[in-house]
């Protein structure tokens, strides 16, 4: 949303729409969001307090692709809007509006005014029908704005409502004569209190630098050095004759100090001597009770009254409204300054470094994954009951494969499973139906008579075993790599994470000789066995060793090669299943 902070606000338009304007309750042109009763004919002049370009490139004084906007937000804190442009057809157009100060007396007997929210007589826009200003009562303003008719509306200075000076041909609102109230429009530098190119030869002359000048605020800035008062400041707000010098005083300190200069003469006196200030008007004093409540006013450029001191505070306050204004607008600008030269910049390196370490880091994984892949094996061959169906689900994102020749079962990455005809039963039915929200498997062993090990995600396990190696799994805190079941129903062998191991008595004699022939280490991955004294053996260090297979088998690893081998499980009838890559 935007604001034209360099001009005059609230922004006044005309609706120029034939046909009139009905309000929406958001920024946008279909009829869904039209607010009822809200209605704007041809003519009617309406306040606005911020602009919002339309989303599809629009900005702020033209509409987006799609031909609406800009979408105008009306200054009645009622959140309605109206909108520049439909369908590329103009329906509004701004109105110039003078910021300055007014004075005017209420000119209507026995009823009074009554505030607008929109520079409007229509009775329907009051802000409070209850509050009135009284026949009589002197109003200040502090925005003037005409219509196409030549009417005058003016904002209450300290209000967000509107006042009429005609009505039906009737005058409402009385000029107080520019002699008695003092105020003038600074609306234009042409008509200057000070002439810009005299304030600036006065200073040059008296040694003063130009450092400042500011054509939406009307100040010029002028510094000097002094051995006394260290750097001197004048600004010189043209358009109103108000003076402000900033120096040093010896007793009060640091201090801003104003008069009204009526002349160029008042204003040379000040560049020749600017403790002349001093002595003429209001100073704003360190420690101070009443410093910022009390307004600066030089009383001797101005009547004595209580009127001419209203006057003048009333002007100081338009003025720093639109210094307030144009400072509101410098600050938007630097601050765009620093977020397209600095802060963006900064961002952008900031996403693209991001970028590259996230794709770097999805590389990573990427190829610590394919290495996973690569030493699970990515291939298969086997010789098994129901192999079609384990033909079918194999594939290199699988993690564990576990068979006993008559039924196989697979686990994958993303946590599914599969599973052929003949799996144990207790393992059938821990599996089959399970819902998606339960852990998921992560390893799994079989082996004939119905044995089986299952260890979920979620770090739970699930066994049917024998008694031996049920009593190793319930008192070991260790984290299982595998489990193996061999010949008979008491055979088994466990391998753990950190490479140590636990077996029966009764494991196969070769694999019995190989583990003594390696004293027994305890840096084992993996170990499985078959029904038929079969064995295969993983280290840690990736070596393999195994026995006990059939003739068929050993030529099949033959072919292979013995290089290429990762993984290979046993089932009953010399059945098997081999992983390589």
């Amino acid at each position: 949303m935007a604001s034209l902070e360099s001009e005059p606000t609230p922004h006044v338009y005309v609706v120029t729409s034939k046909a009139g304007l009905q309000a929406r309750t958001a920024p946008n042109v279909g009829d869904e969001v039209r607010a009822k009763g809200k209605d704007f004919s041809k003519g009617d002049l309406v306040a606005v307090d911020a602009i919002m370009p339309s989303l599809h490139n629009g900005t702020e004084k033209k509409p987006g692709k799609h031909g609406n906007g800009p979408f105008l937000r009306l200054d009645s804190n009622e959140g309605l809007w109206l909108f520049e442009f439909k369908e590329n057809e103009r329906l509004m157009e701004r109105v110039k509006v003078q910021a300055g100060l007014w004075c005017y007396k209420v000119n209507n007997s026995g009823v009074g005014l009554a505030l607008r929210c929109m520079p409007t007589t229509r009775s329907d826009m009051r802000l409070d029908p209850e509050v009135l200003y009284p026949h009589d009562t002197t109003i200040w303003a502090d925005r003037l704005v005409n219509d196409t008719a030549g009417a005058t509306f003016v904002r209450v200075q300290g209000t967000k409502g509107w006042l009429f000076t005609t009505r039906d041909g009737e005058e409402t609102l009385t000029r107080v004569p520019r002699l008695q109230d003092g105020c003038v429009a600074t609306t234009s530098s042409s008509s200057a209190a000070l002439p810009i190119a005299e304030v600036r030869k006065l200073a040059a002359r008296y040694g003063w630098s130009e450092v400042q000048y500011s054509a939406e605020s009307r100040v010029i800035a002028f510094t000097r050095m002094s051995e006394t008062n260290g750097r001197m400041r004048v600004n010189v707000y043209y358009t109103t004759g108000t003076v402000g010098t900033s120096l040093n005083h010896p007793i009060d300190g640091p201090g801003q100090m104003f008069r009204r200069c009526t002349s160029l003469r008042d204003l040379e006196q000040i560049f020749s001597n600017p403790r002349v200030h001093t002595e003429r008007g209001y100073k704003r004093r360190r420690n101070d009770p009443l410093d910022g409540a009390r307004l600066p006013v030089d009383t001797s450029c101005v009547d004595q009254s209580a009127e001419s001191e209203e006057t003048v505070a009333r002007r100081m306050l338009v003025e720093m409204g639109l210094e307030a204004a144009a400072l509101a607008a410098r600050r938007a600008q630097l601050a765009k300054h620093i977020r397209v030269t600095f802060e963006e910049p900064v961002l952008k390196s900031a996403k693209k470094e991001a970028a590259r370490q996230a794709a770097e880091k999805k590389a990573a994984e990427e190829r610590e994954l394919e290495a996973k892949r690569t030493a699970r094996g990515r291939e298969e061959t086997f010789l098994l009951f129901n192999s079609d169906d384990t033909k079918d689900s194999f594939r290199s994102e699988v993690t564990c494969v576990a068979t006993n020749g008559r039924a196989t079962i697979m686990l994958y990455e993303d946590g599914d499973w599969a599973f052929s005809r003949g799996l144990p039963k207790g393992l059938y039915n821990k599996l089959h139906g399970r819902s998606l929200d339960h852990s998921r498997p992560s390893y799994v062993a079989v082996g004939t008579q119905e044995r089986y090990y299952i260890r979920f995600r979620n770090g739970s396990s699930q066994w049917a075993v024998p008694d031996g190696l049920s009593d190793e799994l319930e008192k070991t805190s260790k984290k299982v790599a595998s489990v193996a079941f061999g010949e008979d129903y008491h055979t088994w062998f466990v391998v753990y994470t950190d490479g140590s191991w636990e077996c029966s008595r009764s494991i196969p004699s070769g694999l019995d000789e190989l583990m003594d022939s390696r004293k027994n280490r305890d840096d084992l991955s993996l170990v499985t066995l078959g029904p038929d004294g079969e064995y295969f053996l993983k280290a840690q260090n990736g070596k393999m060793w195994w026995g006990g297979i059939s003739t068929a088998m050993s030529k099949t690893i033959n072919k292979i090669g013995k290089d290429r081998l990762k993984f290979m499980d046993f089932g009953e009838d010399n059945t098997y299943f081999i992983r390589y890559s």
